[in-house]
């Protein structure tokens, strides 16, 4: 009795994750998959995508990769961390993060894979990016001279502070700012 509650919680778990949860073939095609999956792929039941291609709903310009990573899955029995774009049956991309790892159930080679929609962390890194950019304009265009020190080491100047202290960029990154400050400041 204990062996089957545990095998019904693990079976509730896969089931109501908002992690996509696939089982294929060494072909690549569905044996078996959770709800969230299907969702991913765009459709509303999972006998609409078992003994399909993952590659069907890969976006066109990952379709390679894709094909590439399930080979790697069975040559090396993983792969970790990658990034794919799915693409859903109206044409709406979501990125995922697939983990995935081959093993053999009755004999066949099966690839146990995890699906993670990242869109959240796409959209957070790129406004990151826009920001960095944003700040990067601003301090090279800035009048003032700028820069940063660590343990005393001028590891950035900004164009004003090349021009104000009159030393190349190469040369200030390579000393200490003490340097540039007149004996008796110090």
């Amino acid at each position: 009795m204990e062996c089957r509650q545990t095998e019904d919680r693990y079976h509730t778990l896969i089931e109501t994750a908002n992690t996509g949860f696939v089982i294929i073939d060494r072909d690549g095609l569905v044996l078996d998959a959770n709800p969230e999956y299907v969702r991913l792929t765009g459709h509303k039941d999972l006998s609409e995508i078992v003994g399909r291609s993952v590659i069907e709903w890969t976006a066109d310009w990952e379709k390679e990769k894709n094909a590439a990573a399930i080979k790697a899955v069975l040559k090396r029995g993983f792969i970790r961390n990658l990034e794919i774009d799915h693409v859903d049956l109206k044409g709406n991309i979501t990125p995922v993060e697939i983990n995935a790892t081959s093993i053999k159930i009755e004999g066949k080679i099966q690839t146990l894979t995890i699906c993670r929609d990242i869109s959240e962390r796409r959209h957070t890194e790129e406004a990151l990016q826009e920001s960095r950019q944003r700040y990067e304009s601003l301090i090279k265009s800035a009048n003032e001279g700028i820069f940063v020190a660590q343990a005393s080491m001028i590891r950035f100047v900004n164009p004003a502070f090349v021009r104000i202290i009159g030393h190349s960029k190469h040369d200030l990154i390579t000393k200490t700012f003490t340097e540039f400050i007149h004996p008796e400041d110090r």
